[in-house]
């Protein structure tokens, strides 16, 4: 669980303390840079975002990956969001304008996108980069933390004791808020379309197959007549349902994975970013379940053969 804890990078005395502190109540931490600024978007928008700097590997707290798992050694260039990277097609090599609390306007190359889901999108740097971009010395202004048995709570009220200590910033905190609405709203998305599904199967689907005997009547009671039984009659009306329900599961499949996709996309801001993929117990859990409905309303359909007079021949 990693925290910021902002201080006065002026005082020195205030730097001491909560070194002090952090040292006797967390497992581990690092003394970083932190800015606030801006990205500047390829569409000419401004979009908040903080540079995050470091020239000792932040004192192996923080590791960066790409979204496909491969770990990033930070070196010439910056690092982004792969939300950023992602929603506006920037690649590895390209630049990217960063904007600071006074306007200033700086460009960054990109060495790497990483997989990074805060909404407030952070840019990784070293030092030594900073100072390239910056044309100024970095200075150091808050420790980065994993805390230890102490709750983040805890350690601010100790922490906020010290003149020069500005305030904490919990990240773990943040991740969790945010992944919990975007997790509720798919959701919510999800469990509609299971609804909504299921509504469709029992409301038209299920008239459809009690429609598809009742226009089979005629022929059913013919192949009764002419010896077959009752039970070839089923198979007889059984295969065509499966046969139907095969291409009706894979057409299923292959539209709710492009809707899947349409919906992750329009969901997906500059600030945020949705892993794209397959899911393949969703395909089969799907699958599965519309099997087991399209069993119990074709055995329920199939009722109606049991019903049939061979006098009814004559009436349809």
């Amino acid at each position: 669980e990693i925290s910021s804890k902002y201080f006065d990078p002026d005082n020195i005395e205030a730097q001491d303390e909560i070194a002090k502190v952090l040292s006797e109540k967390t497992d581990n931490y690092a003394k970083v840079g932190s800015e606030r600024g801006a990205f500047v978007t390829p569409k000419g928008n401004s979009m908040i975002a903080d540079v995050l700097v470091d020239d000792a590997g932040f004192n192996g707290l923080l590791e960066f990956y790409r979204v496909d798992g491969s770990e990033i050694e930070l070196q010439a260039g910056v690092l982004i969001p792969c939300a950023y990277s992602n929603y506006y097609g920037i690649d590895s090599g390209d630049e990217i304008v960063f904007r600071d609390s006074s306007k200033n306007e700086y460009n960054m190359t990109v060495c790497a996108s990483m997989e990074y889901y805060l909404q407030l999108p952070r840019i990784v740097m070293t030092a030594r980069e900073y100072e390239s971009y910056f044309g100024k010395q970095l200075q150091k202004n808050a420790f980065i933390v994993e805390k230890g048995d102490i709750t983040i709570r805890e350690l601010s009220n100790q922490l906020c004791e010290i003149d020069g200590y500005v305030y904490t910033q919990d990240y773990n905190s943040d991740l969790m808020k945010s992944q919990s609405t975007v997790a509720l709203v798919i959701n919510v998305i999800m469990y509609l379309y299971i609804a909504l599904s299921v509504l469709i199967a029992i409301f038209v689907i299920f008239d459809i197959l009690l429609m598809f005997v009742a226009e089979k009547k005629r022929e059913l009671i013919t192949l009764i007549i002419n010896g077959y039984s009752v039970k070839y009659a089923h198979r007889y009306i059984s295969v065509d349902t499966c046969f139907l329900s095969v291409i009706g599961i894979l057409c299923g499949i292959a539209v709710g994975i492009l809707l899947g996709n349409w919906n992750i996309n329009n969901m997906q801001s500059d600030t945020s970013y949705f892993l794209h993929g397959i899911n393949l117990f969703a395909c089969i859990a799907g699958a599965a379940f519309t099997s087991l409905l399209m069993v119990i309303m074709t055995s329920v359909a199939l009722k109606q053969i049991d019903r049939f007079e061979l006098s009814d021949i004559n009436k349809i």
